[in-house]
């Protein structure tokens, strides 16, 4: 059974901080745009006020006596009396004339608030997820490899969304405080006495509301936590649900994700009782308040009608904007963890942000001798036994080196070090004899072609796949990259050709056509490198082999490492390396044992 939620895992006092911080870093987004939308609030809760204090005159001009109000019935008789108008029936229209006129640019004044906040909130959201999006490409590979896919999901998806509504509350609430000050304001100046009784029951529910805020918030850690948990679920079992369904065990995946909303749902009903329970008990203190103003009104400060109607009025009319003001705080505070959450990986990125170097394509052309000098390197799991360990290899320009060894021997490892996403712990990695590091790094890269064993393809065309790695290829160059893949008969086929969508991820097509057209897309930038990690193992041994003699024969001639496991894989290679033990040794060729740990000798130094 899902557990029931604390009341309480946050100071009172740290709830306001919270929305202040909030509301800060909304307003610098939404600058200009936001303070005149600020303004347009202020400007329709004065005109809203303005109307509410007009009722008096207009009720004491519709029943012939005065207001009672000296200064306010002077105020009136000076307009009438400038404008000529004496009779009762030409003030009352003047009077319904002038409500019309308030009214009608009151509501100009709150469309023009309402867009202006509604792009404030679209530009604030817009720009915290583009936020995330760069510091995550932006941090060391270290940290995004760890990073969790369903966090990340969770967070550029739902928790997105409640930022996004939780900016929309904020600006309601905000809406709903200015309304309700303008109309305590309106209040005031038609009867100061009773009008403080008033605020004081306003300021008791205003204390009343810090509870409830407080079970707000923790309903919405729990609902983060939640979703969490429910996304962690899907992105886990989405990538073996192939598996799961070929085994029937698709009811323990229901299982988990229902148990995961059951617990949500469960915490959101314990809430809404709560919360109507108090919303009876508020509206039965309201109606007994109430009643004891016009009470006091009549008996006490023996109001005059048109006072005393008018007082009611905005009374019943502060209602709206105060259960306003109640239910936007609640979920604005229940949406604020979703915030945190954001602002949090923000921080955890930006703290592990990668050194910003410009990319350029002329302070290094690169030949592309590759060289290890005594590398060790050590992922940060497990018991932090290093992967490679005084590793040294020496790769010329043009050389097609093979890469072997068991699972796990570090044969990605050394790949990833060969682009730039891991820096060596020991040694160092360089290019030409300049260190893999700092302006080189980017210029690198920009050299480099790395198709992995499941390559990724956009859920788009195959020709705005392809352009992704070239955009100013031609037509000619695309499908002679095609050719090279040995992809160009089979684009031809499809019905749309080029323009053929592939799919999510490529599902609409075969592993061997998706590693096709990754390696078509991989050419189009002409590399001086291509790094093939298990690219081409869904394709068919002779298929392969035309194909890597397409490669071969490019000219200039990229280096080409390639790990694979099939010995018919490594069959064309100039050199075959192997990883043993995080050390690296040569073979000549490919015999029948090279997968099976036949013992090679050290590869020395260039």
């Amino acid at each position: 059974m899902p557990r029931r939620p604390a009341s309480s895992d946050v100071a009172p006092v740290r709830i306001l901080p919270m929305i202040a911080a909030f509301a800060r870093d909304l307003q610098r987004s939404a600058g200009r745009r936001g303070a005149l939308g600020i303004a347009a609030t202020l400007l329709t809760a004065a005109l809203e006020s303005i109307g509410l204090i007009l009722i008096m005159p207009l009720l004491a001009v519709a029943l012939g006596r005065g207001s009672r109000q000296p200064v306010l019935d002077q105020v009136i008789d000076a307009a009438f009396e400038r404008i000529g108008i004496t009779g009762r029936q030409g003030q009352l229209m003047v009077m319904l004339g002038a409500f019309a006129a308030l009214f009608v640019v009151r509501a100009l004044a709150a469309s023009a608030r309402d867009i202006l906040l509604t792009q404030s909130t679209i530009d604030f959201v817009d720009t915290r997820r583009k936020q995330v999006v760069r510091s995550t490409a932006g941090a060391r590979w270290d940290v995004i490899a760890r990073l969790h896919q369903a966090r990340f999901a969770q967070i550029l998806g739902a928790d997105v969304q409640n930022v996004a509504m939780a900016a929309r509350q904020l600006q309601f609430a905000l809406v709903a405080a200015v309304t309700l000050a303008g109309q305590c304001v309106a209040a005031v100046v038609l009867s100061p006495q009773l009008s403080l009784l008033c605020l004081v029951v306003l300021a008791l529910g205003a204390i009343a509301l810090t509870s409830t805020l407080r079970q707000a918030h923790s309903l919405g850690k729990t609902s983060v936590e939640s979703n969490l948990s429910a996304m962690n679920t899907v992105v886990q079992f989405f990538g073996g649900l192939k598996l799961a369904v070929s085994q029937d065990l698709q009811s323990s995946y229901i299982d988990e994700v229902e148990g995961a909303l059951d617990n949500i749902a469960e915490h959101q009903l314990i809430f809404v009782r709560r919360q109507a329970r108090r919303q009876v008990l508020i509206g039965a203190v309201a109606a007994i308040a109430g009643m004891a103003v016009a009470a006091a009104g009549l008996f006490v400060f023996h109001l005059a009608p048109a006072v005393l109607v008018g007082l009611l009025l905005i009374l019943v009319r502060m209602t709206g904007p105060a259960a306003s003001l109640r239910q936007y705080s609640q979920q604005l505070v229940q949406l604020l963890p979703a915030y945190r959450a954001l602002t949090d990986l923000e921080a955890e990125l930006a703290a592990t942000a990668a050194p910003a170097v410009a990319p350029t394509d002329d302070a290094f052309d690169f030949r592309g001798d590759v060289d290890f000098r005594g590398v060790g390197f050590a992922h940060a799991v497990g018991d932090g036994e290093r992967v490679l360990d005084d590793c040294s290899l020496s790769i010329a320009r043009g050389e097609f080196v093979g890469l072997t060894g068991l699972s796990g021997a570090g044969k990605t490892t050394l790949v990833d070090l060969l682009v730039g996403l891991f820096e060596p712990q020991a040694g160092e990695v360089t290019i030409d004899g300049v260190p893999l590091r700092g302006t080189a790094l980017p210029a690198w890269r920009h050299r480099v072609s790395y198709i992995s064993q499941d390559p990724y393809l956009f859920y788009d065309s195959i020709r705005r796949n392809l352009l992704w790695a070239n955009p100013a290829a031609s037509e000619e160059a695309l499908w002679n990259a095609l050719r090279l893949a040995g992809a160009d008969a089979l684009v031809r086929r499809m019905a749309h050709g080029l323009d053929a969508v592939v799919g999510e991820r490529g599902t609409l097509i075969s592993g061997g056509e998706r590693q096709r057209l990754a390696i078509a897309r991989a050419l189009l930038r002409n590399p001086r490198m291509l790094i093939l990690d298990e690219a081409t193992n869904a394709i068919d041994i002779a298929a392969e082999r035309a194909l890597i003699g397409n490669l071969l024969a490019l000219s200039p001639r990229p280096t080409i490492v390639m790990i694979a496991h099939r010995t018919e894989s490594l069959a064309q290679c100039d050199r075959i390396l192997r990883l043993e033990s995080g050390r690296i040794a040569a073979l000549d060729a490919a015999p029948p044992g090279v997968l099976d740990g036949v013992p090679c000798k050290p590869v020395p130094p260039r």
